[in-house]
């Protein structure tokens, strides 16, 4: 099963198991914080919800620096991309090896072009030895 953690101040906390259920949850939480009738307020209080169920009231509140009411709101934000962020790694990781696979077979082709490209030098020198 793999393990998702979480990185703060030099501190390690694994998060939960990504579910399908957390999936949806998550996916929710973005719909909110994107949605342009959701007041910054509820939008805040939703990701800090969110958070606090994920890692724990106390957790949260060292990551942001604070409760609710006294934290600064740009690191709710910040907590919830590293949390989203740490959940996409697998799909990253998979789409960062085939981008490497497709840049090798660039690579690869591109040396076959250049090979093809010297063909008719070739020819040439060939023909000329032969007259």
């Amino acid at each position: 099963m793999r393990e998702y953690i979480l990185e703060h101040n030099g501190e390690e906390l694994e998060l939960p198991r990504f579910t399908c259920e957390l999936q949806d949850k998550i996916k929710d939480a973005l719909k909110i914080n994107n949605s342009d009738t959701k007041s910054l307020k509820e939008k805040r209080e939703h990701l800090y919800k969110l958070e606090c169920d994920l890692i724990g009231k106390d957790k949260t509140e060292d990551f942001i620096g604070g409760d609710l009411k006294e934290c600064d709101p740009n690191e709710i934000q910040t907590l919830f991309i590293h949390i989203c962020r740490e959940y996409d790694k697998p799909i990253d990781e998979v789409n960062a090896e085939e981008k490497q696979g497709t840049m090798e077979y660039m690579g690869q082709m591109k040396g076959l072009a250049e090979e093809m490209n010297k063909v008719p030098e070739t020819v040439k020198k060939v023909k000329g030895m032969n007259q």
